[in-house]
């Protein structure tokens, strides 16, 4: 039984190249990792025969067989003698009957394979030619760079010598040694085909030789530091092919690391992410020292505002963010950083004059420590109009409420602090501006709102005109100026001086005179609405109405009153006295109305005619309206002197009562009152 010597080949190059070589070189019925010494100095099949005495009789046989046989044939070449005729070798055997035919075969095989090989069996040219009997055996991985295998007595330096001369550009490491400790050992290097280095230590080399060849593992030092800092991080465990606990110096040695495949050690810290770094031992790389650096792991991050135009995306210096209990101004970029902030969500708002708040949320944690967030800003932009509507009769010095309406053709609301104003411009004769006005309009986002101005009308204007202009406030964008004006221009008529002529002593009626009784007792009530504030946009609707009433009797001096219940009978010729109530019925405040109220008053026997000097202007006395005194009367009493001649019928007048205005415009209304005509005074003279 052989010594058995084993037998590494490190590879000193790329894993690639290493699994190129391996695989080429690998017994096809073993696998990977395996060597096949046929693979690189392939041994010729007919050798493959059984080696020993047999076959040397064999030979020894077959040789005086072909001695003889040339003696015959002395012109024979060594290719002649390949090439004998079987049948002399069968009359041969024939005439030597105790010749074993087996062990003639077996000669004659050998002796073939020296002519053609030089060896006459495999053992022979395997020990020439591979150096061991045998090919390689008990094969296995030491590591991605190491092959290890057996032969028999010798290393097979021929085979190692063709690989290398086969892969060139690679770095070959040798190593042997004998099962018999000291002896047949060493280490060649090769590179390109040819021995570079060479150790062989004399047969009498100490154990400590043998155990360098044969060496599997060395020495590994980690060092664990911040990835930040760089400073050492002590108490910090290592793991991996070993393990252990980082000193002060934040050092962990091993030893006894396999050459065997990459090794990894990882390494973990409270306060840190883990990590971890490798290394490759091998018979080059006996120690190595590996640095791991560990990632604190963050408490808390930052988050970036930035603001912009959402128009143009422009950045918006000077604008405020604030947000969970963070406040600031952006840059000239349109930025503000907040930094060391605790993981979590947050929301900033935004808000920069002339523009409409914005916000946008972000969060930070331990594994997203930066955030950025974008606010667009939209520039406050509305489209403001007017437009203005006069719902009455204006009179040479009344006072009168000016209405417009102003919308708000935009998505901002235009609140108490951010109103839009209006500008109300009054012009009587010749253009003259006898009244300027502004005022603060609130309008929500789409909408409008209504606003009036109160205006005294001069005594001698024929006509007005009234302008309005409106204008965005501070930091509000105009789209269109042009509808923010509007005008309007209305007559003004002049109020007579009504005083109905006395009653003339005719007995018969005029030809003009047609007999009828007004019942009509009618009042438009208006109506508006209108946008208020009470911490937000609250709409409100008013209504407006006159009320009128009134009462028709005789004059205390009548020579016949009569009273039957509410209705008073009294005959033509004598004096009738009136008074009327009126007042503004409202759900607004009382600054909602203005002007003076007229109350005129027309008669029957004028076919109710508004000639001044056929109706009577009524006198405010004591809350009442009432007549004014009578010229013709010797008692000066406030009364109205009835005809003659007026038919003994219903005797009703006609009150007509305006010039109050609210916002919606003028309020007026008529009613009526009247008394029983039965007989003219003459009746009463004569009977008395």
């Amino acid at each position: 039984m052989p010594n058995y010597v084993k037998n590494t080949i490190y590879f000193d190059c790329s894993e690639t190249k290493v699994h190129e070589i391996l695989t080429a070189i690998q017994d096809d019925e073993k696998g990977y990792g395996t060597i096949d010494f046929n693979k690189l100095i392939p041994m010729p099949e007919s050798l493959n025969i059984t080696a020993g005495s047999q076959t040397n009789d064999g030979i020894k046989l077959y040789s005086a067989f072909v001695d003889g046989y040339r003696s015959s044939h002395p012109q024979l070449t060594d290719d002649d003698l390949l090439h004998i005729p079987e049948s002399e070798e069968q009359a041969y055997l024939d005439s030597h009957a105790d010749i074993d035919e087996e062990t003639f075969h077996l000669g004659k095989a050998s002796y073939r394979n020296t002519l053609l090989y030089g060896y006459p069996t495999w053992y022979e040219w395997s020990n020439e030619q591979w150096n061991t009997k045998w090919n390689a055996y008990h094969c296995s991985m030491e590591d991605e760079y190491t092959i290890s295998f057996e032969t028999a007595w010798c290393a097979p330096h021929p085979v190692i010598e063709e690989l290398s001369a086969r892969f060139t550009g690679v770095y070959m490491i040798h190593c042997w040694a004998d099962e018999d400790l000291g002896h047949n050992c060493g280490r060649f290097e090769y590179l390109n085909g040819e021995c570079v280095g060479d150790l062989t230590p004399e047969n009498n080399a100490n154990r400590e030789v043998w155990l360098y060849l044969y060496r599997n593992s060395g020495d590994v030092t980690v060092y664990v530091k911040d990835s930040k800092t760089g400073m050492a991080i002590s108490g910090a465990g290592v793991s991996g092919a070993a393990s252990g606990t980082t000193d002060s110096s934040g050092k962990c040695s091993f030893s006894g690391i396999s050459f065997m495949g990459v090794q990894t050690f990882s390494a973990s810290k409270e306060g840190y992410y883990g990590g971890s770094a490798s290394t490759q031992l091998s018979r080059t790389k006996l120690s190595d020292t590996i640095t791991i650096y560990l990632d604190p792991i963050p408490t808390s991050g930052d988050i970036t505002v930035y603001v912009r135009d959402n128009d143009t995306g422009t950045a918006l210096s000077g604008a405020s963010v604030s947000g969970n209990s963070c406040y600031g101004t952006t840059d000239s970029n349109g930025s503000i950083t907040f930094t060391e902030l605790d993981f979590g969500s947050y929301t900033f708002t935004a808000s920069l004059y002339g523009y409409e708040s914005g916000s946008g949320s972000g969060s930070i944690s331990e594994f997203h420590t930066e955030e950025s967030i974008t606010i667009y800003l939209e520039k406050i932009k509305t489209d403001l109009s007017v437009d203005s509507e006069i719902n009455g009769t204006i009179y040479q010095g009344s006072t009168i409420m000016v209405p417009a309406t102003v919308f708000n053709d935009g998505d901002v609301n235009l609140t108490p602090s951010l109103p839009a104003k209006i500008t109300m411009t009054a012009k009587g004769n010749g253009s003259t501006v006898f009244d300027t006005q502004t005022a603060d309009v609130i309008i929500p986002a789409f909408g409008n709102n209504l606003t009036w101005f109160t205006v005294t009308i001069p005594e001698t204007a024929n006509s007005v005109t009234f302008d309005f202009k409106v204008s965005v406030p501070a930091g509000v964008t105009e789209t269109n100026l042009s509808n923010n004006t509007d005008t309007i221009t209305a007559a003004v008529n002049v109020l007579l001086n009504r005083a109905c002529a006395d009653a003339s002593l005719e007995l018969t009626p005029p030809k003009s005179f047609n007999y009828s009784n007004y019942t009509g007792n009618t009042a438009e009530t208006r109506s508006w609405s209108m946008w208020e504030w009470n911490g937000g946009f609250v709409r409100k609707t008013y209504t407006a109405k006159l009320n009128l009433s009134a009462v028709l009797y005789p004059d205390e001096t009548a020579g016949y009153r009569k009273q039957n219940g509410s209705t008073w009978t009294t005959r033509s010729g004598y004096g009738l006295d009136t008074e009327v109530a009126a007042n503004v019925n409202t759900n607004a405040a009382s600054s909602a109305t203005v002007g003076t109220l007229k109350v005129d008053i027309f008669y029957p026997e004028h076919n109710y005619s508004t000639s001044n000097n056929k109706s009577d202007r009524l006198e405010l006395v004591n809350g009442k309206y009432v007549l004014k005194p009578l010229s013709s009367s010797v008692s000066s009493n406030r009364m109205h002197a009835t005809p003659l001649w007026f038919p003994d019928k219903a005797y009703s007048v006609k009150y007509y009562a305006y010039d109050i205005w609210c916002p919606a415009g003028m309020l007026s209304g008529y009613t009526n009152a009247g008394v029983m005509i039965s007989g003219d005074m003459y009746d009463d003279l004569y009977t008395n």
